[in-house]
C-alpha cells in the first residue's frame, strides 16, 4: 500500500490517488520515488519537498523538470521549495 510508508518527500504530493485511477496512481508513485531520489542525492533532510533550486545549471534543469511534475500532480502553480514547509492536507 502506498500510504503505509509515505516518505517525507512525498508529503507535498498529498495522498495517493485511489486504485480506481491506475494511471494517476502510477504517476504519483513514480513522482514520489523521483522526489525521494532527489532528496537523497542532495541530502535534503530537514523539510519535505524538493528543497531550494540548485545553482548548478544541470541540477537546476532537473529540479525544474521534477518541480513541474510535482505541480502537475498537485495543481500547484508555485515551485515546491523548502523555504516554507507545506502544511498537511485537510482531513
Amino acid at each position: 500500500m502506498l500510504t503505509a510508508s509515505m516518505p517525507a518527500g512525498a508529503r507535498p504530493l498529498g495522498n495517493p490517488p485511489p486504485t480506481s485511477a491506475p494511471r494517476r496512481r502510477h504517476a504519483w508513485a513514480t513522482t514520489a520515488a523521483l522526489v525521494e531520489l532527489w532528496r537523497t542525492r542532495h541530502a535534503i533532510t530537514s523539510t519535505p519537498g524538493l528543497g531550494p533550486r540548485p545553482a548548478d545549471p544541470n541540477d537546476a534543469a532537473a529540479w525544474d523538470d521534477l518541480d513541474a511534475r510535482v505541480r502537475a500532480l498537485t495543481a500547484r502553480r508555485r515551485p515546491c521549495t523548502s523555504r516554507h514547509p507545506t502544511p498537511p492536507p485537510p482531513s
